[in-house]
């Protein structure tokens, strides 16, 4: 594909950008679910030195059947290759609701909102786009260390953009199809009031931009981009009563993925790797109420920088 000779959403819905959204959905849906089933693991140890306890309930006392949880992020991102140039970022929003059918289950459902403004430099264009995501998610402890979680969706998302040709602004709206599917095994352990996790998984994401045409006429075929991702982590936590601060970090692996590729001249970098480092804290209320903030910068990939702020509240009934 030939960048330069397409409008912006070849950048808005490339593989990156893909995987940066669909990454963000399920850090979220895999928070809360960690969350949930945090309380049913590590037998004997209190709420002060397991952070991941709710509600001030002990390990092994039974959870209410419904919690909610609301969750923002704000991701800030640049590519500076200069045949795809283009700086962005986008805000997202989500709630969910779950129920605990057992104490080793959870099962949830979350409805979220996404906004991208773009600039594309390379086209001397912008895209803005918008839309709603709708995923479920479940999540069950296998015994007092070992625990796995999976969750997807579907996202429609809609783009209004231009690019600017000999002067003229040509512009054109996109409609976007998404699916995504995320699935991970989890471990814990706790040393005195240390909380130590870690994590492997699975991400794959699909998504299809629609035959459209544009303000002179030019007309653009369907066009699909997709990307699979390996992932393993770990993070440490330490606990201050009601307060736990954490750091992390995550490895990701692009197992497949659909690349921009020019016909001739210098092509963009294709890592198929980064490393996502995490830093916050958590809070526990007596009133129920569990509150995170959190940083997480991306590194590894060539022309491409990434920071994303994210908080997230949960009550659970």
């Amino acid at each position: 594909m030939r960048a330069t000779e397409a409008p912006s959403n070849v950048v808005i819905s490339s593989a990156q950008n893909l995987a940066t959204s669909v990454s963000t959905t399920t850090g979220f849906l895999g928070t809360r679910i960690q969350a949930a089933l945090g309380g049913n693991q590590h037998t004997g140890v209190s709420r002060a030195g397991r952070g991941y306890m709710l509600s001030g309930l002990a390990a092994g006392d039974s959870f209410d059947n419904l919690g909610m949880w609301a969750s923002y992020a704000r991701t800030e991102f640049e590519n500076d290759f200069f045949r795809t140039e283009y700086d962005g970022d986008t805000d997202t929003f989500f709630v969910g609701v779950d129920y605990t059918p057992k104490d080793h289950m959870v099962l949830g459902l979350a409805i979220g909102y996404e906004d991208t403004d773009l600039d594309t430099d390379f086209n001397l264009g912008q895209a803005d786009a918008d839309g709603f995501t709708i995923a479920p998610y479940f999540g069950m402890t296998l015994d007092e260390t070992w625990n796995f979680d999976i969750s997807g969706g579907y996202s429609s998302i809609d783009t209004d953009q231009y690019r600017t040709s000999a002067g003229t602004r040509i512009t054109s709206d996109v409609n976007t199809r998404r699916w995504f599917l995320a699935a991970n095994f989890n471990g814990f352990t706790s040393i005195d009031r240390w909380n130590l996790s870690g994590r492997t998984g699975v991400m794959a994401a699909y998504a299809t931009d629609e035959k459209f045409s544009e303000s002179d006429g030019s007309t653009y075929a369907e066009r699909d981009s997709d990307i699979s991702q390996f992932n393993i982590g770990g993070e440490a936590a330490y606990a201050f009563d009601e307060f736990e601060p954490f750091v992390g970090a995550t490895y990701n692996y692009d197992m497949t993925k659909t690349e921009v590729v020019f016909a001739t001249g210098k092509q963009p970098s294709s890592d198929d790797s980064d490393f996502l480092l995490s830093f916050g804290f958590r809070y526990f209320a007596e009133s129920g109420l569990t509150m995170s903030a959190q940083y997480d910068t991306r590194q590894g990939r060539e022309d491409y920088d990434e920071d994303s702020y994210s908080i997230t509240a949960r009550w659970d009934f």
